[in-house]
């Protein structure tokens, strides 16, 4: 089964590794933070969360996939009362029936110091 490898906005490459990869009907997606197209990251936690499901919607796309096909989420957060914000920002892009499965974890740091937040996801298309 090939693999494909896509990088939406050459986020990875530079740094040695790929942000989704398909392998037959299943694409994987590297934790995504909330960069903005230019690099930059919004301090406003729900502007970084809306970001997120942008790039999420973003990798989908190159893979012929949607929000729609995602069949987990794993979401890490750096504030507990960022939680609420985040599960408001995810109702606008995810909507019943297509919920996926979701973890979230509230972790001390990520990559970057301003990032807030990073969601893992797996999508099917079969």
């Amino acid at each position: 089964m090939p693999i494909q490898r896509f990088d939406p906005q050459n986020l990875g490459s530079t740094l040695g590794w790929v942000p989704a990869i398909k392998t037959g009907d299943t694409i994987y997606i590297a934790g995504t933070g909330g960069y903005k197209p230019d690099g930059t990251i919004d301090p406003d936690f729900a502007e970084q969360a809306s970001q997120v499901f942008k790039n999420l919607e973003s990798a989908l796309a190159l893979a012929n996939a949607s929000l729609n096909h995602i069949v987990r989420l794993t979401v890490y957060v750096t504030r507990k009362e960022d939680m609420d914000t985040y599960r408001a920002v995810r109702a606008k892009y995810l909507k019943n029936p297509n919920y996926p499965v979701s973890s979230m974890v509230a972790v001390t740091n990520l990559a970057f110091p301003e990032l807030r937040l990073t969601v893992e996801a797996f999508a099917y298309t079969g």
